[in-house]
């Protein structure tokens, strides 16, 4: 998704903007769920503390689902129609935040890119 999200963002105009604001947003959720003690099993604690930035997402995700470019509204009416699994991994054990390893198993490190408030891609090295 976040792929999605940097795409949309590359876009011009109104797209474009609403793209970096999701970008934003799910950065924001990775950094969230990434915070050093964060306990990934306290579900409760998880939803609360994820809850403002779902409500954002959705809230710009409805944004877009109005939006007068076609691309931008089917983009985001799909998601907002699988809004429920996007966020399964606050309701369910074990159930992981992304399906990408390489993004759940990467280390903080210099040698990597931090984007997007903790989603870390890529390698400088």
């Amino acid at each position: 998704m976040y792929r999605d999200f940097v795409a949309l963002s590359e876009r011009d105009g109104a797209p474009g903007r609403l793209g970096g604001k999701l970008r934003r947003e799910l950065g924001a959720v990775f950094a969230t769920l990434k915070a050093p003690g964060r306990d990934l099993d306290d579900l409760p604690a998880l939803t609360a503390d994820l809850t403002p930035r779902r409500a954002a997402i959705g809230d710009l995700l409805a944004q877009g689902a109005r939006s007068r470019d076609p691309k931008t509204s089917r983009f985001s009416s799909g998601l907002l129609a699988h809004e429920t699994a996007l966020w399964t991994f606050t309701r369910l054990p074990g159930v992981p935040a992304t399906n990408y390893p390489e993004v759940r198993i990467m280390p903080r490190s210099p040698a990597r890119a931090v984007l997007g408030g903790g989603i870390l891609i890529g390698s400088s090295a």
